[in-house]
């Protein structure tokens, strides 16, 4: 005679199961948000470098600027 499995076993079995996705899905989120965290630093990164590029063509057209008041 066969034994049915026990009710309090599978119910066991099926919540650990069930941590261990959610466990997994919450590890994916994490990953996920570094990897946009990352970007999110590339991309400051480039807007610095931007910046800093447009505050060196500010300062030569300062001085283009001054050069030019000084020739008229």
């Amino acid at each position: 005679m066969e034994k049915s499995p026990n009710f309090s076993t599978t119910f066991s079995t099926n919540g650990l199961l069930a941590q261990l996705v959610f466990s997994y899905q919450l590890s994916a989120i994490s990953y996920q948000l570094s990897v946009i965290s990352y970007q999110l630093s590339v991309i400051s990164y480039q807007l610095s470098a931007i910046s800093h590029q447009l505050s060196v063509i500010s300062y030569q057209l300062s001085g283009i600027s001054y050069q030019l008041s000084a020739i008229s």
